[in-house]
């Protein structure tokens, strides 16, 4: 039994997290439409190493726990690397297209919890929802940076925490506003 055991180690391919990056920067172009060919591999090529080049430094950092230098120099590397990342999308897409990319690469959070506030607030104004949407955006640059997926749905709780203190300012009572949501959604479904 020990051998068959070593054996499928020796075996069995490591991570490989080029290939999941090539996978993400696939579905992040679906996001942006019909492109040329060339456009297409060029975007799809940024997506990829972004996602590579985070992974990277994100490692090398946490590898360097509790090195002050290293964390300066892994902040110093992402903010290069986001920013080339965006001149390419600039120079490649268009704005909605950017937008649809990198909410791809974001798990759709900007769209879905805007819609979100949207439903459970039906008196919100378009500059209200303006004003979400920006502290979505800015929550979302964040996570475009972030490592994995917990941190990527940290940087999002930071932005609706402040979304909700920005709405209670607004003379919104979120917690009743939910439950009205709630009690929305649940007659909804039960016309169904």
């Amino acid at each position: 039994m020990f051998p068959c055991i070593i054996t499928l180690l020796l075996i069995a391919p490591p991570d490989d997290y080029a290939a999941v990056a090539a996978k993400r920067a696939a579905a992040a172009m679906a996001a942006a439409g019909q492109l040329d060919a060339t456009k297409a591999e060029r975007v799809r090529t940024a997506v990829a190493a972004h996602y590579t080049g985070l992974n990277a430094v994100h490692t090398a950092r946490d590898a360097a726990a509790g090195d002050p230098v290293a964390r300066e120099k892994a902040a110093a590397e992402v903010k290069e690397l986001h920013a080339k990342f965006k001149a390419v999308l600039a120079a490649e897409l268009t704005a909605v297209q950017t937008e649809a990319v990198m909410d791809q690469m974001t798990y759709n959070v900007v769209p879905n919890t805007l819609k979100a506030y949207r439903e459970m607030l039906p008196t919100l104004t378009d500059a209200q929802a303006v004003r979400i949407r920006e502290l979505l955006v800015v929550g979302r640059e964040d996570a475009l940076v972030a490592g994995a997926s917990k941190a990527k749905h940290e940087k999002f709780g930071v932005a609706k925490g402040k979304i909700n203190n920005y709405l209670s300012g607004q003379g919104y009572d979120l917690k009743k506003a939910g439950q009205e949501w709630a009690e929305r959604r649940k007659a909804a479904e039960a016309k169904k």
